[in-house]
């Protein structure tokens, strides 16, 4: 039986979804050969899939992927590949479909032909392009499942395949055994105040002995040249390796292997640390990231998680400069309160997910109407739930006025709001 995966997007995306992927089978099928359709930016991951016979990268059919240039020989060579193999299922593990998966699928050769799309784009080429190219593919509607990992395994269930239950192989050190913690800036939803930077380096630096070193990098620039002016501040502190904007994902993914403690912001190396069950603090923005952020109970492993909850919560950030404020509150007001004793928490194995503010409402997908445009409640146990009572609505109401008023945001939504006007 032959089964070809198309999941050509980003590097964090295939991250989450490999506890499912590198422990797939189908029912009682013993011949089963799986070929999967990746990005180039996701070479070094090939290892955690050592159970598929062929793993097709695509140079330029993948995460960024600009439909205005012509596809390159390399992935023109692997769809002729494909289209000359008979598949006996193929399915794409995407949420949402680009233009990048659409090439890839008017390519497949294949029986039963799955996808699992929730929102369709507001782009009417996009659109127009989805309705030509899924006509005869089957769509599996969910609707209660939040988190990647959920939805993916909902459905790959429901097209008849089963997942084992065994998890990435971790690092050998000791669970006391601190001898190097990571330190990642990279994420498009980290710190906008510099100045928080020296405040997370000081809390490390003075709870633990470990040497740190520091990786990731930002695309934005004015950013990038402040973490930099900051970090010169702790040249001469020789328990700090600076690998700021040093590093690619092969260099990083090593770097992180060989730590005992991982601390980082909403990216793809945060889940890459997580599911290899190294010691994580994950500053996460608001709702917990809602999609990505915390992992479900079953596949949660040696994390904590912090974050500050707002109203304004789960915005999809992406991209640069998509937050409507300057400030990001949901993830620099963190750094308001006195972390010492939850850090020293985090050190003594305490796991936990902790919202340091006092909003506990906020909108899924408020940027635009979806399936998943639902208020939603973090309960007093950490756990998010959707709320459809009245009552919840208008705490949530309310939440949204105390945030505009505590942090003086009235002229600021006046003046959005009049530049949509006219």
């Amino acid at each position: 039986m032959k089964v070809l995966i198309i999941k050509n997007d980003g590097f964090g995306d295939l991250i989450i979804s490999l506890p499912i992927l590198s422990n797939i089978y189908y029912k009682n099928e013993k011949k089963l050969k799986l070929d999967i359709v990746l990005s180039k930016i996701n070479s070094d991951l090939s290892y955690f899939l050592k159970n598929f016979k062929n793993i097709f990268f695509l140079k330029n059919l993948g995460t960024k992927f600009n439909p205005n240039k012509k596809i390159s020989k390399n992935d023109m060579t692997i769809l002729k590949k494909i289209k000359n193999t008979k598949y006996d299922i193929c399915f794409v593990m995407r949420r949402s479909l680009n233009y990048e998966n659409f090439k890839v699928m008017q390519f497949i050769n294949a029986k039963k032909k799955y996808i699992c799309i929730e929102n369709t784009s507001k782009n009417k080429d996009l659109l127009n392009i989805l309705k030509k190219t899924t006509h005869d593919w089957i769509n599996i509607n969910q609707n209660n499942n939040i988190h990647e990992y959920n939805y993916y395994s909902y459905f790959i269930k429901k097209i008849g395949f089963k997942i084992t239950k065994k998890l990435l192989k971790i690092n050998n050190l000791k669970k006391n055994d601190i001898r190097r913690i990571i330190i990642n800036l990279s994420g498009e939803k980290q710190i906008t105040i510099a100045s928080n930077l020296s405040k997370l380096l000081d809390l490390v630096l003075n709870n633990s002995n470990a040497r740190i070193i520091i990786i990731g990098k930002t695309f934005d620039n004015e950013l990038s040249k402040k973490f930099q002016k900051i970090l010169i501040n702790y040249k001469k502190n020789k328990r700090i390796l600076n690998l700021f904007s040093k590093t690619n994902f092969h260099q990083s993914m090593k770097l992180i292997d060989e730590s005992s403690i991982y601390i980082g912001f909403d990216t793809g190396l945060s889940h890459y640390a997580v599911n290899k069950g190294i010691k994580s603090l994950i500053i996460v923005a608001s709702g917990g990231g809602h999609k990505w952020f915390p992992y479900p109970k079953e596949i949660k492993k040696n994390e904590t998680y912090w974050t500050y909850n707002t109203p304004c919560a789960d915005c999809d950030y992406i991209g640069n400069k998509q937050c409507i404020f300057r400030t990001r509150f949901c993830v620099d007001n963190i750094f308001k309160n006195n972390l010492e004793e939850e850090f020293k928490n985090f050190l003594n194995t305490k796991n936990d997910y902790i919202n340091f503010s006092s909003y506990t409402h906020f909108l899924s997908n408020w940027r635009y109407k979806s399936k998943r445009s639902n208020i939603y409640n973090i309960s007093n146990k950490n756990k998010i739930e959707i709320k459809t009572d009245a009552i919840s609505k208008i705490k949530y109401i309310l939440e949204i006025l105390r945030f505009i008023l505590t942090n003086k945001l009235i002229f600021f939504f006046l003046k959005k709001t009049l530049s949509k006007i006219f």
